[in-house]
């Protein structure tokens, strides 16, 4: 329900997100996910919230857990990816502390920001749930995939970012039709023949892709 009100979660209020995979293959449309309006925030501080959102997300883990093909520990940080500079924030990764997580997990969102900026040409044009909807997707995805410059190509969003870089240097109801089209793909891809599914990650974490979804539209900025 929470994902509904989506101002609360922006205003900092922390609940922690079960997520459930969703099997089921029945049709989806665009029209189906579309959630009331929400009022407006005021322009933020968009890395602190950033931080706040994906510390709600991720939830705290001391003790490292299993995790695809690898394991995870603090706030779903991949051990084998943590960098150099991540691992000395840390004293021993087999029971890493709250405050060491937060520290770790700054750094990754500033690294995410600086890629998204390097890539996106009016990246700070982007309202700012559209940032933090941006940056949530490349912590949880990766950001590479998310701008489509991975060597693993069955990974990347190619269509999904080109619209998000078209929409940023766009005005109006262009840009707004843009960035509807670019949270479109969030939730559904379309084969060959013009069906529609469910993407795989809306099928392994439907809230929070739904919640970028509505980020993305510009609902709760």
């Amino acid at each position: 329900m929470r994902y509904l009100i989506l101002v609360v979660l922006l205003l900092g209020a922390c609940t922690k997100v079960n997520e459930t995979p969703v099997t089921s293959q029945a049709p989806v449309t665009s029209q189906s996910l579309v959630t009331p309006e929400v009022p407006k925030t005021p322009d933020m501080n968009v890395p602190q919230k950033a931080f706040e959102l994906l510390v709600d997300l991720e939830g705290m883990e001391a003790i490292p857990y299993q995790d695809g093909n690898g394991r995870s520990v603090g706030y779903g940080f991949a051990i084998a990816h943590l960098t150099p500079d991540e691992l000395e924030l840390i004293e021993n990764v087999e029971n890493v502390t709250k405050e060491e997580s937060q520290a770790v997990l700054k750094i990754k969102i500033k690294k995410i920001i600086k890629k998204m900026d390097g890539e996106i040409n009016r990246w700070d044009s982007i309202e700012g749930g559209r940032r933090l909807a941006l940056i949530s997707m490349a912590f949880q995805l990766g950001v590479e995939n998310v701008l489509a410059i991975s060597p693993n190509k069955g990974k990347n969003w190619p269509r999904f970012i080109d619209y998000v870089k078209e929409a940023s240097m766009s005005k109006g109801m262009k840009r707004e039709s843009l960035f509807k089209k670019a949270a479109d793909e969030m939730i559904l891809n379309v084969n060959s023949k013009g069906r529609k599914f469910k993407t795989f990650w809306y099928n392994s974490t439907p809230k929070r892709a739904i919640l970028m979804n509505q980020l993305l539209r510009g609902r709760g900025i």
